[in-house]
């Protein structure tokens, strides 16, 4: 899963659990995750230092997505959880799908039965 997904998915998330966006410390930290940066690097390619990453966002941010999630979020996780809620929306746009043409399949027959055309 590309970066964008990833962060898009965790961002949906935390929206739909919390009714915010993550907020900027989060992003840094989750990109930086993802990319698989030492605290150092992502502080270096932030304005955020190594401590408060660690101390503060980092907790607070395994917390409020394993809370939105309804389970266990973190670092050495996260890819496996990420591609579970891929997989789990997939199928149920997949199965929205299939019954939205199968609804369409029985209104079309329903339709042509009162025509007396079937």
């Amino acid at each position: 899963m590309e970066l964008q997904t990833a962060f898009q998915l965790v961002n949906s998330i935390i929206l739909t659990k919390t009714g915010r966006s993550l907020r900027e410390p989060e992003v840094a930290f989750f990109e930086g995750t993802w990319l698989g940066l030492t605290y150092e690097q992502i502080a270096e390619s932030s304005e955020y230092s190594t401590n408060y990453l660690m101390r503060d966002v980092e907790p607070r941010f395994w917390r409020l997505l394993s809370d939105a999630m309804g389970e266990p979020a973190s670092k050495t996780n996260i890819r496996v959880l990420l591609e579970q809620v891929e997989q789990s929306n997939s199928q149920s746009s997949n199965s929205q799908s299939s019954n939205s043409q199968s609804s369409k399949a029985l209104l079309h027959e329903e339709g042509l039965r009162r025509v007396g055309t079937w």
